[in-house]
């Protein structure tokens, strides 16, 4: 998998309703090696926009928002930094996972976006340090460092 790869996760084994179904996900990046057992950082979309608007009950979530026609997908979406941001799933369980479909890659531009905006949630730091390693390490520099 490679950074700021689109995925979709059929029967996706976490859902927070309870009800395994597929997902569309992001790559940021993962834990340093030398700290076992790997982790990748995954952010999931939402196409429930409605929630983000204005009086929306997630109106003030740190998002990115993505048009329907930005990269193919199937309707506008966001992927909202405060809640769905996934931590915990091995390098071992995503490799050796048949459900799991790159779609495409998106833009360095948008990855930027999606860092800067990461910086501001409530995220750990040392996660915001592996992802800004992994970001420059594809070449994406200039960023500023987590605090």
């Amino acid at each position: 998998m490679q950074i700021g790869e689109l995925f979709l996760w059929d029967e996706f084994p976490y859902p927070k309703d309870g009800n395994p179904k597929p997902r569309l996900f992001i790559f940021l990046g993962k834990s340093s090696i030398f700290f076992p057992p790997i982790i990748y950082y995954i952010a999931t979309f939402t196409s429930q926009t409605k929630y983000y608007e204005l009086h929306g009950k997630r109106e003030k979530n740190t998002i990115v928002k993505f048009k329907q026609e930005e990269f193919n997908l199937d309707s506008e979406s966001v992927i909202d930094l405060d809640n769905d941001i996934y931590d915990f799933i091995t390098e071992n369980e995503f490799n050796n996972n048949e459900n799991i479909r790159v779609i495409c890659k998106i833009s360095n531009e948008k990855l930027k976006l999606i860092y800067e905006k990461l910086l501001i949630t409530g995220i750990s730091k040392q996660i915001k340090i592996d992802i800004h390693y992994c970001l420059n390490s594809i070449g994406i520099i200039g960023l500023r460092r987590p605090k």
